[in-house]
């Protein structure tokens, strides 16, 4: 696999407010789709379930690529 050239880290801790979305993806989602196309699909719908349906459905449309798509969705809910 060789080294990794690019890393990209956060020193600084950022905070999380009610709502809100993390998204973890490889290349196979971000080349596929447009960060306008993602964050259209992400404020679609509360159902993470349905975003993640959603997300795999306008990659498979929008490429031919064999490079694989992972993602996880986490959303913040505070429960105070």
């Amino acid at each position: 696999m060789g080294g990794i050239d690019l890393v990209d880290l956060n020193f600084q801790p950022f905070l999380m407010q009610q709502g809100d979305i993390l998204l973890l993806t490889t290349d196979g989602l971000y080349h596929a789709l447009s960060l306008e196309q993602i964050s259209s699909i992400l404020n679609k719908t509360q159902n993470l379930s349905c975003v993640a349906d959603a997300l795999m459905c306008a990659v498979k449309e929008c490429t031919t690529s064999l490079d694989n798509t992972t993602f996880a969705i986490i959303k913040y809910l505070n429960e105070e």
